[in-house]
Protein backbone atom coordinates (compact mmCIF):
# COMPACT_ATOMS: atom_id res chain seq x y z
CA UNK A 1 0.00 0.00 0.00
CA UNK A 2 1.29 3.30 -0.71
CA UNK A 3 -0.59 6.50 0.62
CA UNK A 4 -0.16 9.92 -1.34
CA UNK A 5 -0.20 12.49 0.90
CA UNK A 6 -0.86 14.80 -1.86
CA UNK A 7 -3.97 13.91 -2.45
CA UNK A 8 -4.79 14.25 0.54
CA UNK A 9 -7.90 16.46 1.49
CA UNK A 10 -8.86 16.94 5.38
CA UNK A 11 -12.04 19.51 4.24
CA UNK A 12 -13.81 20.11 1.85
CA UNK A 13 -16.42 22.89 1.13
CA UNK A 14 -17.47 26.25 0.06
CA UNK A 15 -14.88 28.80 2.17
CA UNK A 16 -12.12 29.92 -0.03
CA UNK A 17 -8.08 29.31 1.27
CA UNK A 18 -6.21 32.02 2.37
CA UNK A 19 -4.54 34.35 0.20
CA UNK A 20 -0.70 33.71 -0.58
CA UNK A 21 -0.68 30.92 2.24
CA UNK A 22 2.92 29.11 2.53
CA UNK A 23 4.71 26.97 4.83
CA UNK A 24 8.07 26.40 5.48
CA UNK A 25 10.13 24.08 7.18
CA UNK A 26 13.64 25.69 8.53
CA UNK A 27 15.68 24.15 11.35
CA UNK A 28 13.08 21.65 12.64
CA UNK A 29 10.77 24.74 12.96
CA UNK A 30 7.52 24.59 10.79
CA UNK A 31 5.68 28.25 9.82
CA UNK A 32 2.41 28.72 8.10
CA UNK A 33 1.82 32.21 6.92
CA UNK A 34 -1.16 33.75 4.80
CA UNK A 35 -2.22 37.23 4.01
CA UNK A 36 -4.39 38.54 6.89
CA UNK A 37 -4.91 41.95 5.36
CA UNK A 38 -8.95 42.30 5.83
CA UNK A 39 -8.78 44.03 2.36
CA UNK A 40 -7.72 40.72 0.67
CA UNK A 41 -10.77 38.95 2.19
CA UNK A 42 -12.29 36.67 -0.51
CA UNK A 43 -16.54 36.22 -0.37
CA UNK A 44 -16.81 34.57 2.97
CA UNK A 45 -14.11 34.77 4.35
CA UNK A 46 -13.90 36.23 7.81
CA UNK A 47 -10.90 37.41 10.74
CA UNK A 48 -12.43 34.56 12.94
CA UNK A 49 -11.91 32.05 10.49
CA UNK A 50 -9.30 29.34 11.98
CA UNK A 51 -6.57 27.72 10.35
CA UNK A 52 -6.09 23.59 11.65
CA UNK A 53 -3.13 21.90 10.41
CA UNK A 54 -1.41 18.16 10.48
CA UNK A 55 1.95 17.11 10.18
CA UNK A 56 2.44 13.85 8.72
CA UNK A 57 6.03 12.54 8.69
CA UNK A 58 6.32 10.05 6.61
CA UNK A 59 9.49 7.25 7.13
CA UNK A 60 11.43 5.42 4.13
CA UNK A 61 9.68 2.63 5.20
CA UNK A 62 6.14 4.22 4.61
CA UNK A 63 5.07 4.38 8.35
CA UNK A 64 4.20 7.41 9.36
CA UNK A 65 2.92 10.11 12.44
CA UNK A 66 0.14 12.36 12.80
CA UNK A 67 0.43 15.53 14.66
CA UNK A 68 -2.98 17.42 14.72
CA UNK A 69 -3.26 21.26 15.48
CA UNK A 70 -6.66 22.46 15.56
CA UNK A 71 -8.45 25.74 15.48
CA UNK A 72 -4.48 27.67 16.05
CA UNK A 73 -4.75 30.64 14.54
CA UNK A 74 -7.27 33.04 13.58
CA UNK A 75 -7.32 34.25 9.07
CA UNK A 76 -6.05 37.85 10.78
CA UNK A 77 -3.60 36.31 12.81
CA UNK A 78 -1.45 35.71 9.29
CA UNK A 79 0.85 33.18 10.86
CA UNK A 80 1.28 30.08 12.89
CA UNK A 81 4.42 28.73 14.06
CA UNK A 82 3.93 25.10 15.03
CA UNK A 83 5.30 24.01 18.57
CA UNK A 84 8.08 21.41 18.64
CA UNK A 85 10.51 20.30 15.76
CA UNK A 86 9.98 18.35 13.04
CA UNK A 87 12.96 16.58 11.05
CA UNK A 88 12.10 15.27 7.25
CA UNK A 89 13.95 11.76 8.03
CA UNK A 90 16.16 10.17 5.26
CA UNK A 91 14.34 8.78 2.73
CA UNK A 92 11.19 10.50 3.43
CA UNK A 93 8.97 13.15 3.97
CA UNK A 94 6.94 15.68 6.01
CA UNK A 95 3.84 16.61 4.97
CA UNK A 96 1.89 20.06 6.30
CA UNK A 97 -1.65 19.81 5.28
CA UNK A 98 -3.62 23.69 6.44
CA UNK A 99 -6.87 24.55 5.95
CA UNK A 100 -9.54 27.22 7.47
CA UNK A 101 -12.74 26.78 9.24
CA UNK A 102 -15.58 29.30 9.67
CA UNK A 103 -15.53 30.31 13.08
CA UNK A 104 -18.21 27.98 14.03
CA UNK A 105 -16.95 24.96 11.94
CA UNK A 106 -19.96 25.32 9.27
CA UNK A 107 -17.83 26.05 6.18
CA UNK A 108 -14.46 24.81 5.82
CA UNK A 109 -12.05 25.16 2.70
CA UNK A 110 -9.97 22.08 0.75
CA UNK A 111 -6.54 21.50 2.63
CA UNK A 112 -3.24 22.62 0.69
CA UNK A 113 -0.37 20.16 1.53
CA UNK A 114 3.13 21.05 1.22
CA UNK A 115 5.92 18.66 0.95
CA UNK A 116 9.22 18.84 2.41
Amino acid sequence: IVTDFNKLVLSQGSLPQAVDLDATLTSGVITINWNGDLENYLPNQSASDQLSVAIIVQESTGAFTVSNFIDVAGRIDAYYVVPGTFTIPAGGNVYVVAYFWSNVHRIADDSTVFEF
